[in-house]
């Protein structure tokens, strides 16, 4: 429909994401109907930009992808300095951060110093734009340091029949290796 006090048109049914080419004509009182007109392309964008964390626990290397080019909130050009202030990094640092100019920024991750456990990277809602305003939704990542050799605890008895019975107690998921004193690995039968 057409609004002669303000010249907008509006669809008669509301148009779906993407880009749309549009036409119209225009008929006067008298019923005279003007030419259509040349098309013009519209694209409709209400999808807040998503951003995916990607981290790589052997290189630290991260990636904070927005899947669109995204603004400051104020409409400005988006720095990646700008944006490293904006993120909340738990346990650790963000350094050399890029913008790669496609919507997705990559830099390094940093651990705290002697720090064990998770680095926690979130992205809060609303800190940036995509280039029609609509403010990016919240994601959060992580990645576990664990760079201490896990404890061991052992005893070893020594059976009348000559074998040892070694028992003892690590942290799940760690690798438990015999030695013999040549430093050949030994065979062992693990109890249940």
């Amino acid at each position: 429909s057409y609004d002669p006090v303000t010249g907008t048109l509006t669809p008669t049914t509301p148009l779906a994401d993407g880009s749309h080419q549009l036409t119209y004509t225009l008929t006067d009182a008298a019923g005279n109907e003007s030419a259509q007109s040349p098309a013009l392309t519209v694209t409709v964008d209400t999808l807040a930009p998503a951003p995916v964390i990607t981290i790589d626990p052997v290189t630290n290397a991260i990636t904070i992808d927005f899947g669109e080019a995204v603004n400051a909130v104020d409409g400005s050009p988006l720095t990646a300095d700008a944006l490293e202030g904006l993120l909340d990094i738990a346990n650790g640092t963000l350094t050399d951060l890029i913008d790669n100019g496609d919507g997705s920024f990559s830099g390094t991750l940093v651990p705290a110093a002697d720090f064990e456990g998770d680095v926690v990277v979130n992205v809060p809602a609303g800190i940036v734009t995509d280039v029609v305003g609509n403010a990016n939704l919240t994601a959060t990542e992580s990645f576990t340091v664990d760079t201490l050799a896990p404890a061991f605890d052992f005893t070893v008895t020594i059976n009348a029949d000559g074998t040892a019975t070694i028992a003892g107690s690590t942290e799940p998921g760690a690798t438990v290796e015999i030695l013999d004193p040549a430093g050949n690995p030994v065979a062992v039968t693990v109890a249940p």
